[in-house]
């Protein structure tokens, strides 16, 4: 489900002031950044990087340098969260099963 301020974990570990980006704000950063693969979130402000994720089954690391994946704090139905994803060739939004361990941003609310 969407973050709750009670569970938010950036508000949690960093303060009030600070949250998950929507996923309108990754599609405008995206947007705004020209992010057509890898480069545009690594180049940018943002140091976004091919981190990879962990498995919804094992618990693994997949992707690494391949693939980046940033949670949005926004849900698309009860098993599926939006995410950006990149890679190599492309950048975008895309949902998934909440199982799986991407990175979180944090962004700071003024």
């Amino acid at each position: 489900m969407n973050w709750s301020s009670g569970q938010e974990p950036c508000t949690l570990e960093l303060g009030p002031a600070w949250r998950i980006p929507t996923s309108t704000e990754w599609n405008n950063a995206k947007a705004g950044g020209d992010w057509t693969n890898w480069n545009g979130p690594y180049n940018s402000a943002l140091k976004l990087h091919v981190a990879g994720a962990l498995s919804n089954g094992s618990g693994s690391l997949l992707q690494r340098g391949s693939y980046g994946y940033y949670w949005s704090s926004m849900q698309y139905n009860a098993i599926y969260g939006y995410n950006l994803r990149f890679q190599y060739d492309l950048a975008l939004m895309d949902y998934i099963g909440k199982d799986y361990g991407f990175t979180l941003r944090c962004v700071r609310d003024f």
